[in-house]
């Protein structure tokens, strides 16, 4: 069986099927201590159970971004402060 998705596609599947919440911007997927679902930004009690819960470790402030060109082919990832 051929697998017709996108590096893009897959590395969504992958972090989903982990629980690893993330958030798309433009060509690029992101994940860290600091990011978490926007619909709990206005959300106190979830965002504190969130942050207490969350299964992504680390410093504070640091994060992981894949980066994608235009038609989901992996161009590269970054660990940043």
């Amino acid at each position: 069986m051929i697998n017709n998705m996108t590096d893009f596609e897959k590395t969504k599947q992958f972090l989903d099927s982990l629980c690893i919440y993330y958030e798309l911007d433009d060509n690029s997927i992101s994940f860290g201590n600091e990011i978490y679902p926007k619909h709990l930004n206005d959300d106190f009690d979830a965002l504190e159970d969130y942050q207490k819960n969350s299964n992504i470790k680390g410093y504070n402030r640091f994060y992981t971004s894949f980066q994608f060109d235009y038609i989901g082919n992996f161009l590269s990832v970054g660990a940043w402060e």
